[in-house]
């Protein structure tokens, strides 16, 4: 999971498309296999975010704060999930 949020943060920095994608693809993978962790949700959030941020198109915020939410639904005092939505509004 970390080094997937890692990944997301240096494409979020170098603005490196691809690289985007290819931490979407771990992240799926990640939720096949470990669906009950609130920090596999954060982490696609965060991603879902920085395609927002990417190509400036709030849908992607709207789906990010969708995958916050689930996974507030399995913890739901989780800080980082927390502090991730509200960025994300």
């Amino acid at each position: 999971v970390r080094l997937c949020e890692a990944q997301v943060f240096y494409a979020a920095i170098s603005e490196d498309l691809e690289i985007l994608r290819q931490s979407e693809s771990k992240i799926m993978g990640l939720l096949k296999a470990l669906p009950h962790l609130p920090e596999v949700w954060y982490v696609y959030g965060y991603c879902l975010s920085e395609f927002g941020r990417y190509f400036s198109t709030e849908d992607y915020y709207f789906q990010a704060i969708s995958k916050f939410k689930k996974g507030l639904e399995i913890r739901s005092s989780h800080p980082v999930l927390l502090h991730a939505t509200a960025l994300a509004y």
